[in-house]
């Protein structure tokens, strides 16, 4: 496992190759750090002359991201760099190679001349918009009638129930709340609850 200690960053041989040129969404790659909390984490990559740099998420003492084809657009050597951010304070660690396979009939150069964590943003920002889209698409039902809503993960569907302590059931493909359809498929891994008016506005505000 890569670890950083004491702003030294540390990579034992067979942790040294991170993946292949153009994988996309499969590897993930995690440094473990011993850095005090409120330090957030880029990580500045160096390949053939071309800069980079990727937006590491922190848990805890754990840095990771997963490894897209722009941070992997070719094969070869990577110098990389932790830059550590806390307010205005900027740390770096010391510099240390990782290193991408070659991959048959792989792009050969930058998809995007753009900095990874600027497409990570973007990703983002269109995750967001997505749920937006889908919440004006289904808009929640809230009024002062009491009327539970089903929460389907990413869009809420007005169940016409306005009584408490229903089990939903699956029935047809279906989730079903106190015999009602509640019109969201129970495939694909799909849960359903029944919350009050107060919770929605909870979670909408």
């Amino acid at each position: 496992m890569i670890t950083m200690k004491e702003w030294f960053v540390y990579v034992p041989d067979d942790d040294k190759t991170i993946a292949y040129e153009q994988d996309h969404g499969t590897r993930d790659l995690e440094i473990g750090v011993d850095v005090e909390p409120g330090w957030s984490f880029k990580l500045d990559v160096e390949t053939g002359g071309a800069k980079n740099v990727i937006d590491l998420i922190r848990d805890n003492n754990m840095l990771s991201v997963s490894l897209t084809r722009s941070m992997l657009a070719t094969d070869g050597l990577y110098r990389c760099q932790l830059r550590g951010i806390n307010g205005e304070q900027v740390r770096h660690s010391n510099q240390f190679c990782l290193y991408v396979g070659d991959s048959i009939n792989a792009s050969e150069a930058f998809p995007d001349p753009l900095p990874t964590e600027f497409e990570q943003i973007e990703a983002r920002v269109t995750n967001i918009k997505e749920q937006a889209e889908a919440i004006a698409l289904h808009p929640p039902c809230i009024g002062d009638t009491g009327t539970w809503l089903v929460w389907s993960g990413d869009m809420y569907t007005d169940s016409g129930i306005p009584a408490r302590g229903e089990t939903p059931e699956i029935r047809e493909g279906y989730w079903y709340i106190g015999g009602v359809n509640t019109g969201v498929p129970a495939s694909g891994g799909a849960s359903v609850e029944i919350i009050t008016n107060i919770e929605l506005e909870e979670i909408l505000r």
